[in-house]
């Protein structure tokens, strides 16, 4: 039985959904970095200076598991390099996002990676992002979304278990 068991993350909505973003994010920490992800000049919906930890949303129909797989072999050129290792948290929260309101919830695993080298990030796939190694005690100098993060990493990775729940939800009238 993999660690991964036993979590049942249920979301539901109705038609608030289509405002709602359920999200899967890897958290790779090696040698006190993190790996982030940044939109490149080529991204249109958001602004290169944001960081985000690797991943994306989930489709219908499909676990958090299942879509952080995806996402993985969507954006990592050498995707097998990437392993999943076991469920540490969720993050729901709001953002601005160039003057409009995104909506969160952030399903996180913590992850591994072969081959670290803090200068050699691994590459991108998809030509509207690209990773970078940031370190873990700098994080409030990068504009890390959503911002609960930089304090969650921390105590996320201190965790010898699954089950970190947090929500940051910012009135944006």
């Amino acid at each position: 039985m993999s660690s991964l068991s036993g979590y049942i993350i249920i979301i539901q909505g109705g038609n608030i959904m289509n405002k709602i973003h359920p999200i899967a994010r890897v958290l790779v920490e090696k040698e006190g970095y993190i790996l982030v992800s940044s939109p490149t000049s080529k991204n249109k919906r958001f602004s290169k200076e944001l960081h985000f930890l690797p991943g994306g949303h989930v489709e219908y129909g499909e676990s958090s598991l299942e879509a952080l797989k995806r996402e993985i072999e969507e954006e990592f050129v050498e995707a097998s390099k990437v392993r999943i290792v076991d469920f540490i948290g969720v993050l729901e929260c709001t953002w601005d996002n160039k003057g409009k309101l995104y909506h969160e919830i952030n399903m996180i695993y913590k992850g591994d990676i072969m081959d670290f080298d803090k200068k050699n990030p691994p590459q991108a796939k998809e030509e509207h992002i690209q990773f970078c190694w940031e370190k873990i005690t700098e994080l409030e100098t990068l504009n890390l979304l959503p911002s609960t993060l930089v304090d969650m990493i921390p105590k996320m990775l201190q965790r010898n278990c699954g089950g970190y729940i947090d929500y940051e939800m910012t009135n944006h009238k």
